[in-house]
């Protein structure tokens, strides 16, 4: 469902989870839910319905399996390479058995979609290495631990 432009919501799960996704001329998920098929196919389908542009990253804001379980077989699918916090990291690879995380980003860096910036905020709190997601062009900050709609700047 596309909530904003650019912005593609899916919510997932009983604990009404959402996973994003942003787009320019590439795209980024935000977060991946669980690991479970139905979940992932879902997020399968939203990008399709989008026109599959190519998947620059898949962004875990934080560790927990319902915001990182589905990371591995949506990279697989998409070939988007997984990125977290340098702190999230080793927990995410060590509670996420297969997963891999490709990149790590620190506060401030950017990630260039072609018509979309999405720029990294370190937020510790409800990990000590989450991170936010500032869509710039839209102005739609992404926090990993709210349910519901991103939160406008």
């Amino acid at each position: 469902m596309e909530i904003a432009p650019n912005v593609h919501r899916v919510t997932v799960g009983d604990a009404y989870n959402n996973v994003y996704l942003v787009t320019g001329d590439r795209a980024i998920f935000i977060d991946s839910g669980h690991d479970d098929a139905e979940e992932v196919n879902a997020l399968l389908e939203c990008w399709e319905s989008v026109g599959r542009p190519e998947v620059a990253a898949i962004l875990l804001t934080h560790r927990h399996a319902d915001h990182a379980g589905g990371a591995s077989r949506l990279a697989e699918a998409t070939q988007g390479v997984i990125i977290s916090s340098p702190t999230e990291k080793a927990q995410i690879e060590r509670g996420l058995p297969g997963t891999r995380v490709g990149r790590t980003v620190s506060d401030g860096e950017t990630l260039d979609l072609g018509g979309a910036t999405v720029e990294f905020v370190h937020t510790p709190g409800h990990t000590i290495g989450s991170l936010s997601a500032y869509y710039r062009e839209g102005g739609v900050l992404f926090a990993g631990t709210l349910s519901g709609t991103p939160v406008p700047s």
